[in-house]
């Protein structure tokens, strides 16, 4: 073989050497081993980010709701019936109490001892045919004039203008006869004045008459309330002991007069109770008072 066969026939074997090491390598790549301390790859670390995101995203939604709905049921009944149970017997409570002022209001103490029974009638002062004295004949219901007899004592207020002033004179006198004729249910009764009349004081003037009926000794006895009558059973309020609270309490009463009561029962001596009319207040056991 010639020297330039020889060399063309190494050249060739040694192309087809390289050509076959190439495809062996684009075909078969070595992997290096991983350097010691050498960060994951980058497309782990968004993996891992975007699954633990979405995984966590996920698994807070959903125990979210089941925990949400689970401790919003368990703090809501148990919240519900605590502050129900507390706002009702505590705050609303106490605002379903009425507030009174006090300066609306008109109270007295109970008393024992002498209570002075009256009766009271308007009138007019008038002249009795062949008589130079004046008298105040006055007017009383038929079942008050039962208990009024001559010679009771009694005290007459004659409204009396002196000077364009209007004054208020007060004269006593006792009773000196009862009609025995009833009008309208009410029977009429003269006065006699016993002591000096005011000055101004002229026949037709208007006067009010309180007559001595009877006075009792040591007995309870209180300011007449407004719907206080005689012998019957009566709901008012009690003043507590520091006057901010008054309470409902049923009382039973005796002989009246006209600024006064008999107690019979349900109060004490040193109670303070209310006589104004309290009916705005019927469904009230118990009020505030400021």
């Amino acid at each position: 073989m010639s020297r330039a066969r020889l060399i063309a026939s190494l050249t060739a074997t040694s192309c087809c050497i390289a050509l076959a090491a190439t495809l062996a390598v684009l075909a078969f790549p070595l992997k290096a081993a991983p350097r010691a301390g050498q960060n994951p790859p980058q497309g782990g670390v968004a993996g891992g980010v975007a699954s633990g995101a979405a995984g966590g995203v996920s698994g807070g939604a959903s125990g979210g709701v089941s925990g949400g709905v689970s401790s919003g049921t368990t703090h809501g009944i148990s919240g519900g019936v605590s502050s129900g149970v507390s706002g009702g017997i505590g705050g609303s409570a106490s605002s379903d109490i009425p507030t009174v002022e006090k300066d609306t209001i008109w109270t007295d103490t109970v008393k024992r001892g002498p209570m002075l029974r009256q009766v009271r009638g308007l009138g007019k002062l008038i002249r009795p045919e062949g008589s130079k004295n004046l008298v105040a004949r006055v007017t009383l219901p038929e079942l008050m004039v039962k208990e009024v007899h001559l010679s009771q004592n009694a005290t007459v207020a004659c409204a009396v203008v002196l000077n364009f002033v209007n004054t208020q004179g007060i004269v006593k006198g006792h009773v000196s006869s009862v009609s025995s004729e009833v009008v309208n249910g009410a029977v009429s009764l003269d006065v006699s004045i016993d002591s000096p009349l005011p000055q101004g004081v002229a026949i037709d003037l208007p006067v009010d008459a309180t007559i001595d009926i009877e006075k009792l000794d040591n007995i309870l006895y209180v300011g007449r309330p407004v719907h206080g009558a005689a012998n019957s059973t009566i709901s008012l309020f009690k003043l507590t002991k520091d006057g901010t609270e008054a309470e409902r309490v049923n009382i039973k009463l005796g002989r009246s007069s006209v600024n006064s009561v008999e107690v019979l029962d349900g109060l004490k001596e040193g109670d303070k109770i209310i006589l104004s009319d309290m009916s705005a207040y019927d469904s009230a056991e118990r009020i505030h008072v400021k």
